[in-house]
């Protein structure tokens, strides 16, 4: 018969096991909560880089935005600068040979001063920067003339208003294509 050959221990030892009873349920439960201990280590190790994972994830997303409103600052500025620009190209010259030509939009109104040599492009120079102005949600459109009935789209930009022979004041009426 073999002894325990834990220290302090004359118990006899289980058969095939150098330990008795008592210390190898000890040595199983240690062994058990080792494993437990280990799983749980596994489980918070794989809690850690799902959570660091996640975290640049975030980052990344938070770059992105970051680079996306400067983006959107830089094209609001070249928009800003284009409209102001086409702006400038739209103010009228003090003579006394113009028209007048009042732009009907559904809900709103226009009346603008066009000179006699003006072309079809002003007239839609003027629409794009009341449009950017006022923040409209209108991309695509037509100017309709109400009489003689014409419709003048951004091909016809090159007709000149005296070539249309039309009265000094006029109303043109904005079709928005998209609705």
């Amino acid at each position: 018969m073999n002894i325990c050959q834990k220290i302090n221990c004359n118990k006899s030892a289980i058969h095939r096991s150098k330990f008795c009873i008592e210390h190898e349920i000890r040595k199983r439960i240690n062994t058990e909560e080792d494993i437990i201990k280990e799983d749980i280590i596994k489980e918070e190790r794989k809690l850690k880089k799902e959570q660091e994972d996640e975290y640049k994830l975030c980052l990344e997303y938070d770059r992105k935005v970051f680079e996306d409103k400067e983006l959107q600052k830089i094209i609001e500025e070249s928009l800003d600068s284009y409209y102001s620009e086409k702006k400038n190209l739209i103010e009228t010259k003090d003579n006394d040979s113009y028209y007048t030509i009042k732009i009907k939009f559904q809900f709103d109104n226009i009346v603008q001063k066009f000179d006699m040599k003006s072309k079809i492009s002003d007239i839609f120079n003027v629409i794009d920067v009341y449009i950017y102005e006022k923040k409209i949600n209108i991309n695509n459109y037509n100017i309709i003339l109400n009489f003689p009935k014409k419709v003048f789209t951004k091909e016809n930009k090159d007709i000149f208003l005296y070539e249309l022979n039309l009265e000094q004041n006029f109303l043109l009426h904005v079709q928005d294509l998209e609705n």
